[in-house]
């Protein structure tokens, strides 16, 4: 995570690679959502970008109760064991809804710089059926 990145909260919770859980800290910021997790000498590090994320869910199955499964294009991501699933999930929504926002407010998708710019106002013509209708 960059270090000018605000951090919001973290929580402690497992990161499913796999089929092996892997314990530690499930960090969220304003634009990333990052796991960190340092056991027996291997390290996992995982950052996602919420404008990456294409579905959050919030699921529980007989292996796993209470995980949250974070979906981008590319992969899903399944973390679970929660002191407080409720609030985590929450705040990720909230999350995940200001980065859409921030998107859909960014002036780059009001104009599509890959289209041709409009050199001169040409008047519209009219078609025959509404000429005679």
């Amino acid at each position: 995570m960059p270090e000018e990145e605000k951090l919001v909260n973290y929580y402690s919770c497992s990161y499913w690679k796999g089929r092996v859980p892997r314990q530690g800290w499930l960090y969220l910021s304003i634009n990333h959502i990052c796991f960190y997790s340092y056991l027996l000498g291997k390290e996992a590090k995982l950052v996602i970008r919420w404008a990456d994320i294409t579905q959050l869910e919030k699921s529980a199955t007989l292996l796993l109760p209470d995980a949250v499964k974070v979906s981008t294009r590319l992969a899903e991501h399944v973390f679970s064991v929660f002191l407080n699933i409720n609030e985590t999930f929450k705040l990720m929504e909230q999350l995940a809804n200001i980065a859409m926002r921030q998107l859909l407010d960014n002036k780059g998708f009001e104009q599509d710089r890959s289209l041709p710019k409009l050199k001169r106002k040409t008047p519209k013509k009219v078609s025959a059926l509404k000429r005679f209708g």
